[in-house]
C-alpha cells in the first residue's frame, strides 16, 4: 500500500486467547505483507513477541478484566460508573501519544472493538484530522442490555455514521445494522472471526468418560448458560444409568451465576489454557455445544471453529430468529435444541449415535466470508 500505513489500535493481541485475538491475528497475518504498519495496544505482564511495529502504551489492564469468574463490588462498581467501559483511560492516552508521536497524514487506522472505547481514537482523528478510518465492531455496543443502553445506542449510531468502513463478525449484525441504522451496504462488511485452531492434522484422542464441551465465555443476561447445563446434566445422567459415561467441560470464563449453579461432579470448569493446550482439549472432545444468545443479533463467536473441526454439535437456541440456525445450514453432525420445545431423550440419541465420531477437519468454511481483510486493503489500495 503505496505512501500509505494501517495504524491498528485495540488491547486484544496473542497471546491472549478469544475471538478478538484472533481477528487481530488474522488481520495482522495480511498486514504483515505491507511497507508499514503500526499496532497501538496495552502493555500487558504475558510474554509477546518483540517486534518493531508494536507500541505499547496506557497501564497493564488485561481485555478480560470485565468478565472474570468471580467479581469484587469494587470492580462491579466501576464497571458501573466508567463509561463507554473501563479502558476509556488507556484509549484517551493511546490516541494522545499517537498524535504527538506517530501520527502521519496518510494513516489508515482501524480501531478494534471490544472495548468499545478504542473508537474514540477513531472518532477523534476523522473529526480534527479527516483520516481514513475503519472501525470493526464485533459485539452490539448495547448489548450487554446495563442501564446506559439508550447511551451506548446514541455512541454506536456515531461510530456508525462517521468511520468510512464498517467490519462485523455475522450476517445477523451486518443486516440488523442496515435496517435499524440505514447504514450503506457499500461501507459495511462482514469477516467471520475464525478459528484459533488449525485442525488440519490434529486427531482425536477420545477416552471414557467421553467428553461434551464448550468453548467460550457465558455472559449475563445474553448467554446465561445455566438451563443448558441442567438439560446436560440430565442427559449425562440417564446415560451413566445406562452404563455410558460423560463429563461436561467449560473452558472459558463464565459467569459467576452459572457457577454457582453447578451441583454435579460431572461437569467440570476450565478458565484458561494456552493454544497447545486449547489443541488437547478440542483432542479429547466428543461432542461440542453452544450455549444459547437470548435476544442477541450476533452469531456464537465460537461457531465458526466449531465448523471447522467437523466435531458433533449440539446447538442451543431459544428463538427461531437465532442467526446461528442459518450459519449451521448443512453442517452435519448437528442437533438443534430449543430451551424450551426439544427433548432430551432426543439429545441423549444424538450423543450416543456420534460420541466417537472424531474430528473431521474441514478445508472450506461452512459459509465464506463475503469479503476479507486482503480484498478490503487491496480497494483501499486503487
Amino acid at each position: 500500500m503505496e505512501n500509505r500505513r494501517i495504524v491498528l489500535f485495540t488491547p486484544y493481541y496473542p497471546p491472549l486467547i478469544n475471538p478478538r485475538s484472533i481477528r487481530v491475528k488474522n488481520l495482522i497475518s495480511e498486514l504483515i505483507n505491507l511497507e508499514e504498519f503500526l499496532l497501538i495496544t496495552n502493555p500487558m505482564r504475558l510474554e509477546r513477541e518483540n517486534s518493531d511495529w508494536i507500541r505499547e502504551h496506557g497501564i497493564d489492564l488485561s481485555p478480560q478484566f470485565g468478565n472474570t469468574t468471580q467479581k469484587s463490588f469494587a470492580r462491579r462498581l466501576l464497571g458501573q460508573l466508567i463509561w463507554p467501559d473501563l479502558f476509556v483511560l488507556n484509549s484517551l492516552y493511546q490516541l494522545f501519544k499517537y498524535i504527538i508521536k506517530y501520527r502521519k497524514k496518510q494513516d489508515i487506522l482501524i480501531t478494534v472493538s471490544n472495548p468499545v472505547s478504542c473508537h474514540l481514537i477513531g472518532l477523534f482523528c476523522k473529526a480534527i484530522y479527516n483520516q481514513f478510518w475503519i472501525a470493526d465492531i464485533g459485539d452490539l455496543f448495547d448489548s450487554k442490555k446495563t442501564n446506559r443502553s439508550f447511551i451506548a445506542k446514541y455512541y454506536e449510531n456515531i461510530v456508525l455514521q462517521k468511520a468510512d468502513r464498517i467490519i462485523v463478525n455475522s450476517k445477523s449484525i451486518y443486516e440488523y445494522y442496515q435496517s435499524e441504522y440505514k447504514i450503506n451496504t457499500n461501507k459495511l462488511s462482514i469477516i467471520y472471526n475464525g478459528s484459533m485452531i488449525n485442525f488440519e492434522g490434529l486427531q482425536s484422542r477420545l477416552i471414557k468418560p467421553y467428553k461434551i464441551s464448550y468453548f467460550g465465555n457465558s455472559y449475563l443476561p445474553i448467554r446465561p448458560g445455566i438451563a443448558e447445563l441442567l438439560i446436560l446434566q440430565e442427559a449425562i445422567s440417564k446415560l451413566e444409568e445406562s452404563g455410558f459415561y460423560f463429563e461436561v467441560k467449560l473452558i472459558g470464563r463464565q459467569n459467576e451465576n452459572l457457577i454457582n449453579s453447578i451441583d454435579c461432579d460431572r461437569i467440570q470448569l476450565l478458565e484458561f489454557v494456552d493454544s497447545s493446550k486449547l489443541e488437547i482439549q478440542y483432542s479429547n472432545t466428543s461432542i461440542l455445544f453452544s450455549l444459547a444468545n437470548i435476544n442477541y443479533k450476533g452469531l456464537p463467536s465460537k461457531l465458526e471453529e466449531y465448523c471447522l473441526s467437523g466435531l458433533p454439535i449440539i446447538y442451543f437456541y431459544s428463538s427461531l430468529d437465532d442467526p446461528g440456525l442459518e450459519y449451521l445450514e448443512g453442517y452435519h453432525p448437528l442437533f438443534l435444541f430449543h430451551l424450551d420445545r426439544s427433548k432430551v431423550d432426543e439429545l441423549i440419541e444424538f450423543i450416543l449415535k456420534y460420541h466417537e465420531a472424531g474430528i473431521k477437519h474441514i478445508t472450506k468454511n461452512l459459509k465464506p466470508n463475503s469479503t476479507s481483510w486482503r480484498k478490503l486493503l487491496e480497494e483501499l489500495n486503487k
